[in-house]
């Protein structure tokens, strides 16, 4: 009896009631739209996140227990997330692994009498907002203040600047969106 009712009823209105339906499919779309979009733009930033970090090279010759003193500084900062520090061995086998089907990039490895690498500080910001500030600190307060200025051979933030720009762009730009969808999704239901 009931299906009966809501077959003549649904016969009677069927414009009507295929209107409504229509709208339902598309407002849940939307939403699921939005939600998958949401769920893909936060994991894509995560995950570069996790990639973007700022390298201090040392030169081979660097002591070791000046640059654990200087990763133990860099930790304190609240900016840090993590500072990792990576031997001159530990350097050697990551590149031995990173070019292991590079026969010239070994064979000149080769043929050095002494490991040409020097030891690295991998340091992780809280946030990507953070990495200009870490990146100021390092030159300024530990390459000229604290005399690593010749123990240092290389800082790799300038060559990530451009990505972690990317970066914050992305997060700002998908906040706007998400805030305009939200306030249109709001205007639509009043």
């Amino acid at each position: 009896r009931i299906m009966r009712a809501g077959y003549t009823s649904f016969k009677r209105g069927g414009t009507v009631t295929f209107a409504s339906i229509l709208t339902l499919v598309i407002t849940l779309s939307l939403i699921n739209f939005i939600v998958l979009m949401n769920v893909a733009v936060n994991s894509t930033v995560q995950m570069v996140k996790n990639k973007v970090d700022v390298i201090v090279y040392f030169v081979p010759s660097a002591d070791e227990k000046k640059i654990l003193t200087l990763q133990e500084n860099i930790s304190k900062l609240t900016q840090v997330k993590n500072v990792t520090y990576v031997s001159r061995a530990d350097a050697l086998a990551e590149f031995e692994k990173k070019h292991v089907n590079d026969y010239v990039e070994l064979q000149a490895l080769n043929e050095t009498p002494d490991n040409p690498f020097g030891a690295e500080l991998k340091i992780v910001a809280s946030s990507v907002a953070d990495y200009d500030t870490i990146s100021s600190y390092l030159k300024n307060e530990v390459m000229q203040k604290q005399g690593y200025d010749n123990l240092v051979e290389k800082i790799n933030y300038a060559e990530n600047k451009l990505v972690i720009d990317k970066l914050n762009r992305v997060i700002e730009n998908a906040r706007v969106i998400a805030g305009i969808l939200l306030i249109l999704f709001a205007l639509v239901a009043i």
